[in-house]
């Protein structure tokens, strides 16, 4: 009989971890509120899944989401991985037992997929014990570092580490790249020398190819933990001049459009700022920027797919606008599937969708349909405002966001 296992939240992390625990041979019962994420056995509630395994990983985004799934957790170890001030943690054991562990994970969402995590583990020492099978079936090491909170401690200290080395790489990267390197033999050969770093590692080959739109840690998470890491710093009374520097890149990286793109986007904000004059790399930090907007916009219909429905998508070259010097310095050209399955199990845009880059200076159009139905108009303003990112995106030049009184239309023109 297979060991059962629940996993509370299917993002980046949890799928992953889900995936490679039923690869181990566990029982997967799986729930997230974005019912499209749902994995394993799939389980419409927390309860269902408290029910159905004695052990319980939780991969949550916030403290709220912590704090609302507690009280349905009690008599269940709860494997707790997400990255949150310690204070929230403590309230939720309060709630949960003793039973519940800080367990938070070393590893970007592509390292999770293969089973590459580290587990800095703390709290009860016998609940810790009865979980190591577990985490065998996701990760390839863990610690258990006594009391609780000692894990969340040492995440802090290593994603300090990750915000440094991560910019670190980028830096390197332009300097090398500004100097008429090519980006691939930078990669190859300092990553072989002794400056090399496991996010040189693990973020170039995104610098190299200068696409971040399959995001493995995306910059407005990342914001939540710079700022617990900041703040714990800051009331122990420690100086972090380097991850202080670090920080100000990533504020960059979300106001230049990135908010959805892997943190190894801060490499383009590095170019930009160096004035890399490279027309190859801008056309794959547009291509990048269009593919993660498109994900998101699938993302949203996804979790509102009742009220919304996509009825037309379609980018085709616009006649007449090659010929401008601007256009013809950025232009991209991109070809989507002129209609996209609603499958429940996956997103609604992805990039399996999005077929071949064209020759460069053909201008592109992006149009988005969406059916109206009862209360439309407010998820329709809601799009609307999840949308203002467009105007980063690309490089764009003209933007237009419309919503009618029969359907909203999307049109983007570069």
């Amino acid at each position: 009989m297979k060991r059962a296992v629940g996993v509370i939240g299917l993002g980046i992390m949890g799928s992953a971890m889900a995936a490679n625990l039923a690869r181990a041979g566990f029982a997967v019962y799986g729930y997230d509120i974005v019912a499209s994420r749902r994995a394993g056995t799939r389980c419409g509630s927390v309860e269902e899944v408290a029910s159905n395994a004695p052990i319980i990983i939780t991969s949550l985004p916030s403290s709220y989401a912590l704090h609302d799934v507690a009280p349905n957790l009690k008599g269940a170890i709860v494997i707790e991985t997400s990255t949150l001030p310690i204070e929230d943690k403590l309230k939720a054991r309060d709630v949960v037992g003793k039973t519940l562990l800080d367990c938070p994970l070393s590893g970007t969402g592509a390292q999770a997929r293969t089973r590459d995590l580290v587990v800095y583990a703390s709290g009860d020492e016998k609940a810790f014990k009865k979980i190591v099978p577990v985490l065998k079936g996701f990760s390839r090491a863990h610690y258990y570092l006594g009391e609780f909170g000692n894990g969340s401690k040492m995440k802090f200290v290593a994603n300090l580490l990750v915000a440094i080395h991560n910019v670190s790489a980028a830096e390197a990267f332009v300097l090398g790249m500004k100097a008429g390197l090519d980006p691939e033999t930078i990669y190859r050969v300092a990553g072989d020398g002794a400056g090399t770093s496991r996010m040189f590692q693990v973020r170039g080959p995104q610098m190299v190819a200068g696409r971040y739109d399959n995001a493995t840690m995306k910059n407005e998470v990342w914001q939540k933990d710079m700022k617990i890491i900041g703040e714990f710093a800051t009331r122990l009374g420690v100086p972090t001049p380097l991850f202080n520097a670090s920080a100000a890149v990533y504020t960059a990286a979300m106001a230049q459009g990135f908010a959805k793109q892997d943190t190894a986007s801060v490499c383009a904000v590095l170019e930009a700022m160096a004035n890399l004059e490279a027309a190859g790399r801008r056309k794959q930090h547009a291509v990048s920027r269009l593919r993660a907007l498109l994900r998101h916009v699938g993302q949203v219909l996804a979790e509102d797919e009742d009220r919304l429905v996509p009825v037309a998508r379609v980018v085709k070259p616009v006649d007449g606008l090659g010929e401008g010097a601007d256009v013809a310095d950025h232009g991209v050209a991109v070809r989507v599937s002129p209609g996209f399955a609603r499958a429940a199990h996956q997103p609604l845009v992805g990039a399996k969708h999005i077929g071949r880059i064209a020759q460069p200076r053909e201008a592109f159009r992006l149009g988005l349909q969406l059916e109206r139905r009862q209360e439309q108009r407010r998820i329709v303003f809601l799009l609307h405002q999840r949308l203002e990112a467009l105007q980063h995106a690309a490089g764009a030049h003209h933007v237009v966001v419309a919503i009618q009184p029969q359907a909203a239309a999307l049109e983007h023109f570069e």
